[in-house]
């Protein structure tokens, strides 16, 4: 099991951050990997942390309004969720990131807490405290070493306009529960002449709706039956003349392919979510964050807090 944390992962030592990038995906055949990988070697560069495995936890409405949204392409879609690198524990480092797309134009603004703070968060604690109750392991063992991890008080180094942004995110789409992972290797490159090019591939995509937990391991079901792989370049501007030319002569174009819009589609194959009434699908839903944060002992703590009266959803939709 791969638990090395990918390239991206090392900007865990920035508390908050903001990305403004155009992004587009390829479907790559396995067959032609080898030497698509090979070209890209002659630009690009794994860095020291440039494979693992990356999970997403995705959080949405009983009715799945925000991923349903993002199917239709719509002049504007959001998307929450925590994203970790590795198999974290719970006083180690994910991200809270709330990821938007404005006429293709995509924006990412992330906040990284420790595994337990992320989850108490989404489910309803104010981030402060969530924070203050799960702190990360580097604010509990401060070094010399670690004086660079990310500091876990928001009056230091978090920027509170993107907690803001993500406080706001909740409440306009109140109530909120994690809803579907996806789970990928990942191998990512980066240009050592364009800090603003970045090449990702995904090999063996799954996805479930059970064991929402970054504690559980890191199976799932296949999101390809093909083992096909996902292709994504990240620029800030115009491709690389040579990334071009490459991208052509592999009659390679870009198409749609979100994770996590596939993974629910294929969901609704398996088991048709909108059967359910919104009311028995939220109590699922709430029961799965509950088990969530169960799940480790130090979670077990703070489900008396979700039973908690200021925790209604009559409050938090206010």
């Amino acid at each position: 099991m791969n638990t090395q944390k990918t390239g991206e992962a090392t900007s865990a030592t920035r508390a908050a951050e903001s990305f403004a990038r155009i992004e587009k995906k390829y479907l790559v055949k396995r067959a032609i990997w080898p030497a698509l990988s090979q070209a890209l070697h002659e630009h690009l560069q794994e860095g020291p942390f440039g494979r693992g495995s990356v999970s997403s936890l995705y959080y949405d409405t009983p009715r799945n309004d925000m991923i349903t949204a993002s199917m239709g392409k719509p002049f504007y879609k959001e998307k929450l969720r925590i994203r970790a690198y590795g198999e974290p524990a719970a006083d180690e480092a994910v991200f809270v990131e709330l990821k938007t797309k404005v006429k293709g134009s995509s924006y990412k603004r992330r906040v990284a807490t420790s595994c337990g703070a992320a989850q108490a968060w989404l489910a309803g604690m104010p981030y402060a405290e969530a924070c203050a109750r799960f702190p990360l392991r580097s604010t509990i063992h401060r070094t010399a070493s670690s004086s660079s991890m990310p500091s876990h008080h928001p009056s230091e180094s978090v920027s509170l306009q993107i907690v803001r942004e993500i406080d706001a995110a909740r409440k306009r789409h109140a109530p909120l529960s994690p809803l579907i992972m996806t789970i990928v290797e990942r191998v990512a490159l980066t240009s050592a002449s364009r800090s603003d090019v970045r090449v990702t591939f995904d090999f063996d995509a799954r996805w479930r709706m059970k064991d929402l937990s970054f504690d559980t391991g890191l199976s799932g079901t296949p999101l390809f039956a093909d083992g096909c792989i996902i292709m994504e370049v990240k620029c800030q501007g115009a491709y690389p003349l040579w990334l071009a030319q490459l991208l052509s002569r592999s009659c390679l174009r870009p198409q749609p392919c979100s994770k996590v819009c596939r993974a629910l589609e294929a969901a609704r194959q398996i088991h048709p979510i909108g059967t359910l009434s919104p009311d028995s699908q939220q109590q699922s839903l709430q029961e799965s964050t509950t088990q969530w944060l169960a799940s480790n002992n130090q979670f077990a703590r703070y489900t008396n807090y979700l039973s908690n009266d200021r925790l209604s959803v009559s409050e938090q939709s206010a």
